[in-house]
């Protein structure tokens, strides 16, 4: 989720690329009527967090409120939030620009982490 059109088609193309399925808001209330709305689990959420209508932090906490469990990856131009929680759970942070390298490296490591929260041997 992102209002700048640069920023959403570019997360949206890299996101496409490397083969996860995107879905796409351009500003908070519409994230999370979204994420309502749909039907199967969400895994991850990247969503700005200075916004008109509705902006990220309370997008956060009204996803939080529907039990949205996903995890989140907040993204600013300005500096990080405050201890990088969520309701007490970790949040990632991107600060602005980021990397399409730096975004996907973010991305999978959440991901990995929310899927094989315990290491695995061999």
């Amino acid at each position: 989720m992102d209002d700048e059109e640069a920023v959403f088609r570019m997360t949206r193309a890299v996101l496409d690329a490397s083969g996860y399925r995107v879905l796409t808001a351009r500003n908070g209330a519409e994230a999370v009527d979204l994420c309502a709305r749909h039907p199967e689990p969400i895994d991850l959420v990247v969503m700005d967090l200075v916004m008109p209508v509705m902006d990220g932090s309370s997008a956060i906490r009204a996803l939080r409120d529907r039990q949205v469990t996903a995890k989140i990856i907040a993204v600013s131009g300005i500096s990080a939030p405050a201890g990088h929680e969520d309701d007490g759970r970790h949040m990632a942070f991107l600060q602005k620009p980021s990397s399409p390298q730096i975004l996907l490296t973010t991305l999978q490591k959440e991901l990995h982490h929310f899927l094989c929260p315990i290491p695995i041997d061999h």
